[in-house]
């Protein structure tokens, strides 16, 4: 065999080598390239498929314990009917032994539920934080307090991968919703800030002294460079159910607690000099239910009627069992119904002819509104006392105010511009304008700060 014919057979072999091993390849690029798109959605189908799993035994057991609930109620309706109020460890049916007692041992975990109502979160949360839990959903840091307790609650989740919870985290924003459901209560957090750390840097999980939670998460997107931390505040907490163990808390407390609230009167001196001593002791003692609501009854006298509702809230909060605060709560409330009972008779009287109607009645009320978050019936209450002065600045800013809190900016800067036609200088109109141009939001309490003026501007 020639050199010729040695070096033709050569080439043959290396061609039939270079276009197995260019199939070998493309196939392995093939697939290569079907794992990198299949993995990622296999894994987020194991998570959804897991969260599915736990949401399932959440609703389980909450149908178990509320079953078990309803049969315990039973006989202690039973007893109490009897006139028999029952020990809270014979009610449990288990004796508390005294490791559970003042030792500082952490309360198991509760199953909880978080849901997000602005990103559409509604998800099971599991106990821990590690890389092996946060595939399933949104997790608890282990050793943090409990949902509803006083202290800092703490639950991180992925953003971009397996069930990605926290995917929209960063939309939320001063003032939005947080709700964190067990199978007894309803907590609800309002969210106070957003901030931007290194991901070592801790300091946003560390204890508070009020119930508040955390959540943290992986920032920018499709990146751990830095941590995105939600802090918000607890505002509220709803019993799933009504225990006799709090009726019987109740009855208990009714008979043991000393009065609290004189009804002395005080002199309109004395009342400004007890809100700012009491606003003071409010910022220095902010675990004290007594305090928030010694403040919420002197606001309650003053018609400052948004920090009295804000000091009752927090009051009820911490002591929801104490007789003297519900109290002051039905106090505030009667105020409420009054002013109520008092614009409808200016109603009726003004479709019977009657012109003498005290339009106090309709700012008070309107402001009544503002503090329970009624925004669109204080602007409908508000109107009214435009037509009643329409030639005042004062009665527009307040309308203008009710819409600016509903979010509705176009209306809000109408009536903010029909002030400034009766008080060109009106500076509550004139700062409302520039809050909303620089798109900041209002403070809860700046409304309700506005003395309307009777005279004609």
């Amino acid at each position: 065999m020639d050199s010729k014919t040695i070096s033709h057979s050569n080439n043959k072999k290396r061609q039939r080598f270079i276009r197995k091993l260019r199939k070998s390849l493309s196939t392995l690029l093939i697939v290569a390239g079907i794992i990198i798109i299949v993995f990622p959605l296999a894994t987020e189908a194991y998570g959804y498929f897991k969260s599915l799993q736990l949401a399932q035994a959440w609703e389980q057991q909450a149908g178990d314990q509320r079953r078990i609930a309803d049969m315990i109620r039973q006989k202690q309706d039973a007893l109490i009917a009897a006139g028999k109020l029952p020990e809270e460890d014979a009610v449990f049916g288990t004796p508390v032994s005294n490791k559970n007692r003042g030792t500082g041992k952490l309360k198991p975990f509760p199953k909880t539920k978080i849901k997000i109502p602005k990103i559409s979160v509604d998800q099971v949360i599991i106990e821990g934080s590690g890389p092996e839990i946060l595939q399933f959903g949104p997790g608890h840091y282990a050793g943090m307090v409990n949902p509803g307790e006083r202290g800092n609650c703490g639950i991180a989740g992925h953003r971009v991968t397996y069930t990605h919870p926290f995917n929209r985290l960063d939309e939320l924003s001063k003032g939005d919703t947080i709700i964190l459901e067990t199978v007894d209560y309803i907590y609800e957090y309002e969210v106070e800030s957003m901030e931007v750390t290194d991901p070592s840097d801790t300091h946003n999980l560390q204890p508070t002294p009020d119930p508040r939670i955390t959540l943290t998460t992986c920032n920018p997107k499709y990146s751990a460079k830095t941590r995105l931390n939600v802090m918000g505040v607890l505002i509220n907490s709803t019993a799933r159910r009504p225990t006799i163990i709090r009726v019987v808390k109740n009855i208990l407390q009714e008979k043991k607690q000393p009065k609290r609230f004189s009804n002395k009167p005080r002199t309109y001196a004395q009342l400004l000099k007890d809100y700012k001593k009491q606003r003071l002791q409010v910022e220095n003692n902010p675990l004290d239910a007594y305090v928030y609501a010694d403040f919420a009854s002197t606001c309650i006298e003053l018609d400052k009627y948004a920090e009295a509702y804000k000091a009752l809230r927090r009051a009820t909060l911490i002591e929801p069992n104490s007789v003297d605060i519900q109290k002051l709560q039905a106090r505030f409330s009667a105020i409420k119904r009054s002013l109520e009972t008092n614009v409808a008779l200016s109603e009726q009287s003004m479709i019977n002819g009657v012109r003498n109607t005290n339009p106090d009645y309709y700012f008070d009320l309107g402001n009544m509104y503002i503090a329970t978050e009624e925004y669109d019936r204080a602007a409908t209450v508000f109107k009214r006392g435009v037509d009643m002065m329409p030639y005042m600045s004062d009665p527009y800013v307040y309308v203008a105010g009710a819409y600016e809190k509903m979010g509705v900016d176009n209306l809000a800067l109408n009536y903010y511009n029909q002030a400034l036609q009766y008080d060109p200088t009106c500076p509550d109109a004139l700062s409302g304008i520039k809050r909303i141009r620089n798109k900041k939001p209002m403070n809860a309490f700046e409304l309700t700060k506005l003395h309307y003026r009777l005279q004609p501007q």
